[in-house]
């Protein structure tokens, strides 16, 4: 049964939610609810990826963010209690053109200087790494040893199974529909058609204040409440190099 109040809501259950809801619980002191649509959390991007982990970003936050969020991953099994097939092949991406060489050398000497040891490789070196590779068209690459993969699942199911053991109220097929706000960014109420806090959809609704949403849909979900027009939500995405 979904609770009545709490003091922190949070929208979306893929890693982002329930990694959110596990460092919060683990402060103490709040009562944490975590609402998922779908009928089984890490539905969305999180299942659909293939688990890969890396320091190599063009941009210092995305850098930074790794050499904070990669090293919790390395004592996953420990802290959390699950295991989730961290492996740490490196990744090699490999530059058919001078241009992207380029962009790729600037990426390194960022990564560099906030201490990733990523490099530049010649089409000569890689042969010498990978020699089954055909590199007849290949001008270079970047290669960072510390990079690797991991299980998306167990990432997310450990994340939930720990953030429970320290509190955190997390319930799937609920589907958020709207926020309304009292006064600006205030206590707010989120509303749900589904296992809600009534049988009929736009009667159950629950005070809480507003959470942290953690999917790239909040924005949708607070367009469609005019209420939040002064506590926009504007995800942004990250570079994919």
């Amino acid at each position: 049964m979904l609770p009545d109040t709490a003091d922190i809501v949070i929208i979306g259950g893929g890693v982002m939610g329930v990694s959110t809801a596990y460092h919060l619980a683990r402060r103490g002191g709040q009562r944490i609810v975590l609402l998922e649509r779908h009928p089984f959390l890490g539905a969305e991007a999180t299942g659909k990826c293939a688990g890969g982990i890396r320091y190599q970003f063009s941009t210092e936050i995305n850098i930074r963010l790794s050499q904070l969020s990669l090293p919790m991953l390395e004592r996953f099994e420990d802290e959390i209690g699950q295991a989730i097939d961290l492996r740490w092949p490196g990744y090699l991406f490999l530059l058919d053109n001078a241009a992207d060489l380029a962009t790729f050398r600037r990426n390194v000497a960022l990564q560099n200087r906030l201490g990733v040891p990523s490099v530049i490789l010649s089409a000569d070196e890689v042969r010498a790494r990978v020699p089954l590779l055909r590199l007849d068209d290949i001008v270079g690459a970047a290669w960072h040893a510390g990079d690797g993969l991991a299980d998306p699942n167990g990432v997310v199911q450990g994340y939930a199974a720990a953030a429970r053991r320290l509190g955190a109220a997390i319930f799937t097929g609920v589907a958020v529909t709207g926020i309304t706000v009292s006064a600006a960014c205030k206590p707010a109420r989120a509303i749900s058609p589904r296992r809600s806090w009534s049988m009929l959809p736009g009667r159950g609704q629950a005070r809480w204040p507003t959470g942290p949403a953690s999917s790239c849909r909040s924005r949708r979900c607070a367009a469609r409440s005019s209420s939040l027009r002064r506590c926009p939500v504007c995800p942004t995405t990250s570079p994919s190099s």
